[in-house]
């Protein structure tokens, strides 16, 4: 997909990123308090803008300016990770759990759990979920979350929801199961204050990375 807009390259944190956009998400993930990296490998074809750092596993992050699920990005991403993570390095070390399970599809939906499609900000649509959605996951495939809720626990820090064999897993805090649901007991805004949470943080991102020149010097 070709884009009309033209990307600015921005300083932050020390990063020249690519685009203004790709250094907001990077503000949003610092005042999130969530590790990343800015383009820290090259999977043969495809080389993610972020890798966004969990308690027990990475996120592969792309950022495109869109305001929409791109399934030509999202196919690009998984091919990548198939050769990465080849189908035969899964199945030596797969659970028992998928038993039951055609084993290719549970590597198909491993894979697509831990890539992300990052657009123009976390945003809020009332027919998928209450919650704000951070971007898509590649949505073809069962037990997978189609999108990322933003629950924010643990102070700023975000949940950002994956299904693992049909149960709620938090792919940045390491939540799962019961334990997933005494968090958010514990710590959970009210939800209706989530969206106005990320909201407010998406806009303090901007203030981050916003173009500020300099004051001309006069003689």
């Amino acid at each position: 997909m070709k884009y009309n807009i033209k990307a600015i390259e921005t300083k932050y944190d020390g990063v020249l990123f690519r685009s203004r956009l790709e250094a907001r998400w990077a503000a949003f993930f610092n005042l999130c308090n969530i590790p990343w990296e800015y383009e820290p490998y090259d999977f043969d074809g495809w080389i993610p803008d972020f890798v966004i750092k969990g308690v027990e596993r990475d996120i592969f992050c792309e950022v495109k300016p869109t305001d929409k699920y791109l399934p030509e990005v999202a196919d690009k991403m998984m091919q990548a990770m198939y050769r990465a993570y080849p189908y035969e390095e899964y199945a030596k070390g797969k659970k028992k759990s998928y038993v039951n399970q055609d084993p290719m599809e549970c590597w198909k939906c491993i894979i697509a759990e831990d890539l992300l499609l990052l657009g123009n900000g976390p945003f809020l649509d009332p027919e998928i979920s209450d919650y704000p959605q951070l971007g898509w996951h590649p949505e073809q495939f069962w037990f997978t979350a189609d999108f990322s809720p933003v629950n924010f626990l643990d102070g700023n820090k975000p949940a950002v929801l994956g299904s693992v064999e049909g149960a709620w897993y938090c792919l940045i805090n390491g939540y799962s199961g019961k334990d997933f649901l005494k968090a958010l007991d514990a710590h959970c805004l009210p939800r209706g204050e989530i969206a106005l949470k990320a909201n407010e943080i998406w806009k303090k991102a901007h203030a981050e990375v916003r173009y500020n020149p300099r004051k001309r010097a006069f003689r």
